[in-house]
């Protein structure tokens, strides 16, 4: 049961409310408010619920909020990500494999997390190599130019594969601030990608 006055992602059916999510989407854009949302002492601890909601039933919305976080220019906030990088790489490779685990909408805000986490002494290469990310992300990048930019329907939106295309280069770039990076990525030939 839940707090009286605790932050709900959920209706009265279960589903989650969308205006909510809204709400703090854009209330997430407001530095003041973004502090409150994650600082501990200020009773936020809206991030620590946002992975935990966010990894059990994956919604591109909440991630949306946490990629807004994320990108925040305050090195605190940025810290606070490091006990959830694993888990977020994880979900990558779950949808970057196999698109039954969520939509391209999730993919997107996935990867605009992991490319906004420029965390200084953060090793990197090590991630790259226990993920094997390198040849899930040129796999990725490859299929994106394979598939045009175009109209699914009269009234769709275009194709989501620039935009991957577009985070995936910049993962690569928040990856090349270790420099331990620059020679598996000149293993790989990202040099091509940047």
């Amino acid at each position: 049961m839940e707090e009286k006055g605790a932050l709900s992602l959920e209706g009265e059916s279960g589903q989650i409310t969308l205006y909510v999510l809204s709400l703090v989407i854009n209330l997430s854009a407001v530095p003041t408010h973004l502090s409150m949302l994650v600082s501990s002492d200020k009773g936020g601890e809206a991030l620590k619920f946002l992975f935990k909601k966010g990894l059990k039933s994956p919604h591109p919305l909440i991630f949306k909020i946490i990629r807004k976080i994320s990108s925040s220019a305050d090195a605190n906030i940025k810290y606070k990500f490091i006990d959830y990088i694993d888990e977020l790489v994880s979900l990558f490779l779950q949808i970057a494999s196999d698109p039954k685990h969520g939509s391209e909408d999730l993919l997107i805000e996935v990867l605009g997390i992991l490319s906004n986490l420029s965390i200084p002494d953060f090793d990197y290469a090590k991630l790259i190599t226990s993920f094997n990310l390198l040849e899930i992300i040129s796999k990725l990048m490859s299929k994106c130019l394979q598939t045009p930019s175009r109209s699914k329907d009269e009234d769709s939106m275009l194709d989501l594969g620039d935009d991957i295309l577009l985070e995936s280069i910049n993962l690569l770039c928040t990856f090349s601030l270790d420099e331990a990076v620059a020679p598996l990525l000149v293993k790989h030939h990202y040099w091509i990608w940047l």
